[in-house]
């Protein structure tokens, strides 16, 4: 059923983390968050998130990105709601980018703590 999302987090790293663990990242990394990312489908869900949090959005989904040119590869969007799921789908997406790189790396150094140990 869609059902209208209630933001109660102050930021949306923080309610992106309280939804997402790595398994859900996981899978969104793997599918892409616009194939229905539970949580993420409707606007009902996403324009919420998207009209609350829109500045720390931006903020995320231009990390390292020179214009929403770069982003958006010249498509565009004539519908807000449209505008405001991709740009939640984008921020979602560099989130768990860097929790996955977060827990690659903490896989290394537990490999290297065990290689080490090999050595001893």
């Amino acid at each position: 059923m869609n059902e209208t999302l209630s933001v109660t987090y102050s930021t949306f790293r923080d309610w992106f983390a309280a939804n997402f663990d790595d398994e859900r990242c996981d899978r969104a990394l793997r599918y892409g968050f616009e194939s229905g990312a539970a949580g993420l489908i409707y606007d009902s869900q996403t324009v919420p998130l998207y009209n609350e949090f829109a500045d720390e959005i931006w903020d995320i989904a231009l990390d390292g990105y020179l214009t929403m040119q770069d982003i958006t590869h010249g498509q565009v969007f004539e519908v807000a709601s449209v505008f405001s799921t991709f740009m939640v789908w984008q921020a979602s997406y560099r989130l768990a980018m860097s929790r996955e790189r977060l827990s690659c790396s903490e896989e290394e150094e537990d490999d290297l703590t065990v290689s080490d140990k090999d050595n001893i």
